[in-house]
């Protein structure tokens, strides 16, 4: 059976559309393991930070509950991790924040793509790139099994995803965690929802995942409904956290 492909943009990167058989594993079953991806938790993108997500602090507390009331084989927390001269930053440009520029890449000048630039977020060191308080603290104290993975440290290119940055060139260790772990589910949370989050669950499911995205412990930029519906297109499960299990939709 031919499947016709489709093409959608979210945040500044083109996706193929197939058909949601070809990205989707058996959910959650026994013979599987889970993690729990919890997505740039971090000051800078909560309230009073320079890139705030508007109602980001709302998620804080149930991600903790999540992450302590189920038994998860691993539970990976990502941080942006950016030098001061990163190139997604406005300030390194001489321009305005949310000015779209056109950048080339690292290794093909003849690739190209138009990006977004943003307010200096998330410097490596700054209090900006620390896990909010409340979150820290259970960060340090949580016994299960957990890893942190840093992301944008490389200076010359962007990172939306926790597995690459956006030419697909560098790869950070995320993949490589999961495997070792033998990890097939991830359900992710955090933030942004139309960047971050749904970038990280695109790669995942490229990367032959079972995802499952729990909408109501994410919030987003600027598009709340684009993503979720694009990444169930593409194999994902939907669900929400209920306080005591996660539903899917």
């Amino acid at each position: 059976m031919l499947i016709a492909p489709q093409i959608f943009k979210c945040g500044s990167e083109d996706y193929l559309s197939l058909s949601p058989e070809l990205f989707t594993l058996p959910h959650n079953t026994h013979m599987t393991k889970s993690a729990l991806l919890i997505i740039d938790l971090q000051n800078d993108f909560l309230e009073g930070g320079s890139l705030a997500v508007p109602d980001g602090n709302e998620i804080i507390d149930p991600i903790i509950e999540l992450a302590q009331k189920k038994d998860w084989d691993l539970v990976i927390a990502t941080k942006d991790w950016h030098p001061q001269d990163h190139t997604s930053f406005a300030s390194n440009h001489g321009v305005k924040p949310y000015t779209e520029l056109e950048f080339t890449s690292p290794e093909n000048e003849a690739e190209k793509k138009i990006q977004m630039v943003w307010p200096d977020h998330c410097v490596q060191n700054s209090n900006g790139s620390e896990f909010p308080p409340k979150f820290k603290a259970f960060w340090e104290q949580f016994k299960g099994p957990k890893e942190l993975v840093k992301k944008g440290y490389l200076s010359d290119r962007e990172y939306y995803s926790a597995f690459s940055d956006v030419w697909k060139l560098h790869k950070t260790e995320l993949d490589s965690l999961l495997k070792e772990h033998g990890i097939r589910n991830v359900t992710i949370v955090g933030l942004a929802l139309d960047f971050c989050v749904f970038h990280t669950a695109s790669d995942a499911l490229r990367e032959n995942y079972s995802v499952t995205l729990v909408t109501n412990l994410t919030r987003s930029v600027a598009d709340r409904e684009g993503p979720p519906s694009k990444l169930q297109a593409l194999g994902a499960h939907l669900a929400e956290y209920n306080g005591s299990e996660i539903i899917i939709k």
